[in-house]
């Protein structure tokens, strides 16, 4: 059954207006804005909030962490060539795969993608600890190996936003 997810920046200071029970809201660890994350079983409610990006789940990957996520990052990446959409899939599942045995605090890795703008995907990732979410994510030493072995030029992917980087403020999934 397919999920769909709403993703809406809010204020620092906002209070959001939730219209699903399965939500995620991220503050951001800098200046900025946070992110509200709600989770819908069909692609009608998700667009009947009318405020933000909708995406459709297409993979999730959970990790060993039972603990409640305190930190969390997201990544939008645009696909230049649509030959390459199966190979940054499949990549993207191999990392989260790769994630999910090297780091402990790990909970899981989503990826999205948007049904407004279908060259576009997210990745959301959520964490037990700060420190797999703000380095080891991305700085584990087999981690960075898998990096350079699936270059983002090799998948003619391009990093729309970079690494943003969150606490966690509300998770109830």
């Amino acid at each position: 059954m397919p999920v769909y997810v709403l993703r809406s920046d809010i204020a620092a200071d906002q209070t959001p207006h939730l219209s699903s029970d399965e939500t995620i809201t991220l503050r951001p660890m800098a200046d900025g804005h946070g992110t509200l994350f709600q989770v819908f079983d069909a692609e009608e409610e998700a667009r009947a909030v009318r405020q933000g990006d909708v995406y459709e789940l297409l993979l999730e990957v959970d990790g060993p962490s039972q603990d409640v996520p305190s930190h969390a990052v997201y990544a939008i990446w645009r696909i230049k060539n649509p030959a390459q959409v199966e190979a940054f899939i499949d990549s993207r599942k191999q990392l989260f795969e790769l994630r999910r045995r090297v780091l402990p605090h790990f909970t899981f890795d989503w990826l999205l993608k948007s049904l407004d703008q279908p060259d576009q995907f997210l990745v959301l990732g959520l964490y037990g600890d700060e420190e797999s979410a703000t380095r080891l994510c991305r700085e584990h030493p087999e981690i960075q190996h898998f990096i350079r072995q699936h270059a983002q030029a090799t998948l003619e992917a391009e990093d729309l936003t970079g690494m943003c980087c969150f606490v966690v403020e509300q998770y109830a999934t």
